[in-house]
């Protein structure tokens, strides 16, 4: 309109100078307009041309894709480190000289077998000065053995029954109290590795928001260094109750050894007794002599128990990791001697956020990806859920276990870092699309559908699983329907373009 009122104005202008100048002079100013005019109309048509192009340009980026059917997942991410089926760094409870390293690093064991020995020729000796201490107070026993009275032997057998029966009862009652200390060593454990795993966290944060902070010179806030400090207190106070719970399991196994060998001692010295008096002796000698064969037999069990601590075995079957010692050199008690690690079984623990634990159970599928090995993935189950939380700079996480499937325990090693994608929600033949397809607005998620004739018309759909690129479709599509797919930088220039109705695309 604006371009009509303008050529309007021309000829009224034209007119007055016809008028002024006279009418000949007039027709070459026409022709002028004329040239003037066409030029105009030129002008206008290709500006009208290029604002319709620079509507449509935003939507020739895209791509026009079909909606297929497959197998869509929604995944729960994290990362953690690999860790075998069973660690423990072995030591000696005795000192002395290594004199023998029977296995090195990689060397496979099985439960029981040889791994070390100390210079046991000192023990050797005491094993055997006992044994012949116990020789000597039985010879001399059944020396003085003689016939008894008929009521000694009953009363005889009487103790004998009675001290057999003490006997059984102890060695119940002390399997329990071994069993209860070996649960509460193996808890100890646990928290000791919570412990760690929850420094470990602490610490990487705060190296994390430190690097952060020294780009704009500040310093760590002292409450994350108080942090930090708390909890390598807590791993320090986990080792040491650990480390007083594998003390307990030992005194136990130690006071289960020796309460039984009394027993056993006192069963013995009834059975002696018996044979004694059935033999007929009544001299009040022999009561000093049973004593005496006890005591040799505890002496030997002891020399005995001693020369088999200067022998380290493996307590399961498994792999050598690392060996700290060798052959000569002096060891203490507790000194690590070597570390055995069970491969057959590798898991990784993982913190899940709060508002993604929900959607995690034991026994969902999972995949783990191995930062040092890009080409290898592996399959894996989640094994366990903590049930109370880890806190750390106001975020809460729950530790999950994820428990690799067996077979491929030859391509990992203990330690490596992880990537674990545990599939909470699966669905095949879901109708999907890709992500970018898809618009929300107030709350409504809508597809731009490709009609035929190249147009496109704004289509709500109900959305159902969604991974890193696809999104399912649960109701609004069907399959082989075509969607129009924007290129990112375009995404916001086509949700203003198609804000309802149906509109023309440039086909492709």
């Amino acid at each position: 309109m604006s371009w009509i009122i303008a050529v309007s104005l021309v000829v009224v202008v034209l007119s007055l100078v016809g008028l002024v100048l006279g009418w000949k002079r007039l027709a070459t100013a026409w022709r002028i307009l004329l040239g003037l005019l066409l030029a105009a109309g030129l002008f206008f048509a290709g500006a009208s041309w290029l604002r319709a192009r620079k509507a449509v340009d935003p939507l020739v980026g895209g791509e026009v894709v079909a909606v297929t059917r497959g197998p869509i997942a929604e995944v729960v991410e994290a990362t953690g480190n690999l860790s075998p089926a069973a660690q423990v760094t072995l030591s000696f409870t005795t000192q002395g000289t290594l004199l023998e390293l029977l296995v090195h690093t990689g060397s496979p064991v099985v439960r029981g077998q040889p791994l070390a020995r100390l210079d046991t020729r000192d023990l050797e000796l005491q094993v055997a000065q006992a044994k012949a201490s116990l020789d000597a107070a039985r010879a001399n026993l059944e020396k003085v053995l003689s016939a008894a009275r008929p009521e000694d032997v009953r009363a005889a057998r009487a103790s004998l029954d009675q001290a057999q029966a003490n006997l059984e009862e102890l060695r119940v009652t002390l399997a329990t109290s071994v069993e209860q200390a070996r649960l509460s060593w193996i808890q100890a454990a646990n928290n000791l590795r919570d412990a760690q795993a929850h420094y470990s966290q602490v610490y990487w944060d705060n190296r994390e928001l430190e690097d952060r902070l020294e780009k704009i010179g500040k310093s760590l806030p002292q409450e994350n260094v108080d942090a930090e400090a708390q909890a390598w207190r807590a791993v320090e106070n986990a080792q040491a109750s650990m480390e007083q719970a594998r003390l307990s399991y030992e005194q136990a196994l130690q006071r289960q050894e020796t309460s039984l060998r009394s027993a056993q001692a006192q069963v013995d010295a009834a059975r002696a007794n018996l044979e004694r008096l059935i033999a007929g002796s009544t001299s009040a000698e022999i009561a000093a002599l049973q004593a005496a064969v006890a005591q040799a037999q505890a002496a030997y069990e002891q020399a005995q128990l001693q020369l088999a601590k200067a022998t380290l075995t493996a307590p399961f079957a498994g792999v050598v990791g690392d060996v700290f010692v060798q052959p000569y050199n002096q060891v203490t008690v507790a000194s690590p001697i070597l570390v055995l690690l069970d491969p057959s079984s590798y898991s990784v623990d993982v913190e899940v956020d709060e508002v993604d634990i929900s959607k995690v159970a034991v026994g969902q599928e999972a995949q783990v990806k191995v930062d040092a090995l890009p080409e290898v993935e592996i399959a894996a189950r989640v094994a366990e859920i903590a049930l109370s939380p880890t806190t750390g700079q106001g975020v809460v996480t729950y530790r999950v276990r994820v428990r690799l499937e067996k077979g491929t325990e030859a391509t990992v090693r203990p330690g490596m870092t992880v990537s674990v994608r545990i599939i909470t929600q699966r669905v095949d033949g879901a109708l999907i699309v890709p992500r970018r397809a898809v618009r929300i607005e107030n709350g409504q998620a809508y597809v731009q559908r490709v009609l035929p004739g190249g147009r496109l018309e704004n289509t709500p759909v109900t959305l159902g699983l969604a991974d890193s690129f696809n999104i399912q479709v649960v109701s609004g599509l069907a399959e082989g329907d075509q969607v129009f797919v924007p290129s990112v930088v375009q995404r916001n220039a086509i949700q203003q373009l198609f804000q309802g109705g149906s509109t023309r695309v440039r086909p492709q």
